[in-house]
């Protein structure tokens, strides 16, 4: 499987009260939007526990997602793309 160029791909996390939003922005290279993708975000509690979360195409090249945060401690976010690869992964921490 060929590597995926993550420069095309930006992913951010921020908390807001005790749920995580969860927004990506996909471009082509050249600029262009990056539309219809299918991936998931899948979220590693303090726990280890996995959840997967779906996210939903919010306008052209813009994915968006929530994730409750329900423990204190670091939460890690992994977007996995259409073959399972791993396209980008961010953590947040919680106190």
């Amino acid at each position: 499987m060929r590597p995926h160029d993550n420069s095309e791909m930006d992913l951010r996390v921020v908390r807001d009260g005790d749920r995580a939003k969860v927004s990506i922005d996909a471009n082509q290279k050249d600029g262009k939007f990056r539309n219809k993708l299918e991936f998931e975000l899948r979220v590693v509690g303090p726990d280890q526990s996995v959840s997967n979360v779906s996210l939903h195409q919010a306008g052209p090249g813009s994915y968006e997602a929530e994730f409750a945060l329900t423990q204190k401690s670091s939460y890690v976010f992994h977007v996995i793309g259409e073959n399972g690869g791993a396209f980008k992964n961010a953590r947040v921490f919680l106190s």
